[in-house]
C-alpha cells in the first residue's frame, strides 16, 4: 500500500458499503443554486474561486472534479464507484493540503495564518472522516451529505482562506521585486 494510501487509510477508514439508492430529491432541491450549468450537478467556478495562483488554482478545479466525480458515481442506481472515488478525492486532498502547507512555509506566511490555515484543513479530515464513517455504516444512505458538505466547504475555504493567502505571496513578492508565482490566465487582473 502506498504512503499516500495507508495515511488517507488511517485518517478516513476503509468505504464498504456496496450500494447506494438515487440520490433523493430533496438533496439536489436543497443544491439548486449550486448547481452547474443548467441545473447539471456539479459546482461552478466563478471567478471568486480564483486565487490568481496557477499551481493552486488547477489544483482547486481538479478537487471540484473530484466531488462532481463522487457526485455523479453516488447519483447511479447501483452505487458502483463510490468508494474508488471516496479513495481518490480524499488522497488528492490530502497531497492537495500537504502543497499548500508547505507553500506557506517556503512563501513566508505569517505563523498565525499558516496555523489558522492548517487547523480548517485538519478540522475537514475530521468532519469528512465522520461524515465517510457514518456512509460506511448506514447512517447516510447516500453520499450527498458529503458532496454538499464538501462544495459547501470548499467554496468558503479557496474564496476566503485561499485566496488570502495567494494575495500575500503576491503581495509578498512584489514587495520583494521577486519573480512572481505563475499566475492563473482566468484571474482577475
Amino acid at each position: 500500500m502506498s504512503p499516500i494510501a495507508s495515511h488517507r487509510r488511517a485518517r478516513f477508514g476503509t468505504h464498504s458499503r456496496p450500494e447506494c439508492p438515487s440520490t433523493p430529491a430533496r438533496w439536489k432541491d436543497s443544491r439548486s443554486e449550486q448547481m452547474g450549468e443548467e441545473g447539471e450537478p456539479g459546482m461552478r467556478w466563478t471567478p471568486d474561486l480564483i486565487t490568481g495562483n496557477a499551481v493552486v488554482d488547477a489544483e482547486h478545479r481538479e478537487l471540484i472534479a473530484l466531488i462532481d466525480k463522487l457526485e455523479l458515481v453516488g447519483s447511479g442506481p447501483d452505487g458502483r464507484g463510490i468508494a474508488e472515488a471516496l479513495d481518490e478525492l480524499t488522497d488528492y486532498v490530502f497531497v492537495h493540503f500537504q502543497m499548500e502547507e508547505k507553500l506557506m512555509q517556503r512563501e513566508g506566511y505569517p505563523a498565525a495564518a499558516v496555523e489558522a490555515h492548517v487547523a480548517e484543513h485538519r478540522k475537514l479530515d475530521r468532519e469528512t472522516k465522520e461524515l465517510v464513517e457514518q456512509y460506511s455504516d448506514g447512517t447516510l444512505t447516500t453520499v450527498q451529505p458529503i458532496v454538499i458538505f464538501l462544495y459547501e466547504w470548499f467554496q468558503h475555504h479557496i474564496a476566503q482562506v485561499d485566496r488570502a493567502m495567494a494575495e500575500y505571496i503576491r503581495a509578498n513578492h512584489a514587495r520583494l521585486g521577486a519573480p512572481g508565482v505563475p499566475k492563473d490566465p482566468g484571474a482577475p487582473a
